[in-house]
């Protein structure tokens, strides 16, 4: 079994659901962790099919490069048409969306847990220009890079 949260991007392989009842979903996830997430947040997905893991796999490997969604379908051995259809399906992003997330999603991992540069942290996952990577941080979590250096620095130093 598969959960995913409602924001479409993490997902939960699930080995056995303990309970769903509302207002809480508790599961256990392929790792051993035991989820509890609110049964109105979460969504029962269908099995992903093999090409959209090698699709997601081939993301998490390759973020560093410029990727086209010719490359992420070439690298699923799925048509660019099919492999869209899945990702809106069964993540409800588009593959580019969640080559974004992705990117972000690591970018704010690197700027807390390493002294590299907001430069440096940009071009290893695979933003060009500084702008588009401001902009697009912002977005998808409410501050500049900058900011979540710093509040990241605050919280390990007690503050």
């Amino acid at each position: 079994f598969f959960f995913q949260a409602e924001d479409g991007i993490r997902d939960y392989k699930v080995t056995g659901v303990q309970t769903c009842a509302l207002p809480i979903c508790t599961a256990r996830s392929a790792s051993g962790h035991t989820l509890h997430l609110p049964a109105g947040q979460v969504r029962h997905m269908q099995a992903e099919p093999p090409y959209l893991k090698r699709a997601c796999r081939f993301v998490e490997q390759h973020l560093h490069e410029s990727l086209s969604m010719h490359d992420i379908a070439t690298a699923s051995g799925a048509s660019r048409r099919s492999l869209e259809l899945a990702f809106r399906k069964l993540r409800g992003v588009s593959p580019i969306e969640f080559l974004k997330i992705t990117r972000l999603d690591q970018a704010s991992k690197l700027l807390s847990s390493t002294d590299w540069s907001i430069w440096e942290v940009r071009e290893a996952v695979g933003y060009r220009r500084a702008s588009a990577f401001s902009i697009d941080f912002r977005k998808r979590f409410g501050i500049s890079p900058m900011a979540a250096r710093k509040h990241a620095r605050a919280r390990t130093e007690g503050g």
